[in-house]
């Protein structure tokens, strides 16, 4: 146990500091080839930071554990609205993002987030619930790739974009690494406690896998980025929502 929570200290300090490096390679490419930087946020580290959330579920929902895989998406997006978001205002009082953006976009997430427990509701079969949820997904891809006001003019050399770029895929494959092995340390630190499956997966198996998010989003919002950091929040909510819990469904057997 000891042993185990020394290597979980060690593995969060490597996904800090990946993830600042990350955030801050992501920020210097938007600006070079002029690409928004709430997509760059969505693309990089959103996609890439939800990656646990997905490889936890579908293998869950693939042996027929689907309440985990449930509790998974579920207890993320909580963590991810009460403690990441909730966390990076109370040490920032604000997000420095136009107001109607923020509103119409926090709106839109929100209504996504929750439609897969309105889908629950109609008790669905599993393929179909899953297609529903993958074709959310790509609507909001498509609305992300069409949005052109996230973003800000920033000079920057081609010297300081070659090195970003140069260091952008080798600090995503860090925070993706750690951001498989922290959950399993937590996980089997709560099994090793007797504690219920599902609220394993609600409770420690999401707040494992929800520490990239906030990682990658006390970087961006100590370095100013709050674009990227819109990025990652909403894009996390919504993938979580709708890819990763689509996936679920189509790999559930039942």
């Amino acid at each position: 146990m000891i042993l185990e929570v020394g290597l979980l200290l060690f593995l969060i300090l490597v996904l800090y500091k990946s993830s600042e490096v990350l955030v801050e390679s992501a920020r210097i490419i938007s600006a070079y080839f002029d690409i928004p930087e709430f997509f760059i946020g969505f693309l990089f580290i959103a996609f890439g930071t939800s990656l646990p959330e997905l490889a936890v579920s579908v293998a869950s929902s693939y042996f027929g554990h689907v309440d985990i895989a449930y509790g998974t998406v579920v207890g993320s997006n909580i963590l991810d609205i009460a403690l990441v978001l909730g966390l990076i205002i109370l040490l920032n009082r604000r997000i420095r993002i136009e107001s109607d953006l923020l509103l119409r976009d926090m709106v839109f997430t929100i209504l996504i987030s929750l439609i897969p427990l309105f889908l629950l509701f109609f008790n669905l079969p599993h393929f179909i619930l899953g297609s529903v949820l993958l074709s959310l997904f790509f609507l909001y891809l498509f609305k992300v790739m069409k949005e052109k006001r996230f973003k800000r003019e920033i000079e920057v050399s081609a010297r300081e974009a070659v090195k970003a770029s140069l260091l952008i895929f080798p600090m995503l494959f860090l925070v993706i690494v750690t951001s498989f092995l922290i959950p399993n340390l937590v996980e089997q630190v709560a099994m090793d406690l007797k504690i219920d499956d599902l609220l394993i997966a609600m409770t420690f198996v999401a707040l494992g896998t929800s520490l990239p998010e906030l990682m990658a989003g006390m970087s961006a919002e100590r370095k100013g980025y709050d674009y990227i950091l819109w990025g990652d929040l909403t894009g996390s909510l919504v993938i979580n929502a709708t890819l990763v819990f689509g996936l679920s469904m189509l790999f559930s057997p039942f």
